[in-house]
């Protein structure tokens, strides 16, 4: 059966998510679907991040008392994000 819409990923693949992404381009490309995942502040990250937010227009957030937030590397230490 096709999948006629995707509103959300929720992504665990233990610093592999940049392929997981690059492979899954179209589907971000043509739904724009909510993602989850968790990032370690590594080069992973900063290639997800480009990805994401640069060429898709993702903003990168996480959540902060229960609201999500934009997420800043001067005041959060975070590694899940939430990619909207």
């Amino acid at each position: 059966e096709l999948v006629e819409h995707v509103s959300a990923i929720k992504i665990d693949v233990e610093n592999f998510e940049y392929f997981v992404f690059r492979g899954g381009e179209k589907v971000l490309r043509e739904y724009h679907p909510l993602i989850y995942c968790e990032l370690w502040e590594n080069e992973n990250r900063d290639l997800c991040f480009s990805l994401l937010r640069d060429e898709l227009g993702y903003k990168v957030q996480v959540l902060n008392q229960g609201t999500l937030v934009d997420f800043d590397p001067e005041k959060h230490s975070n590694q899940n994000f939430f990619f909207v």
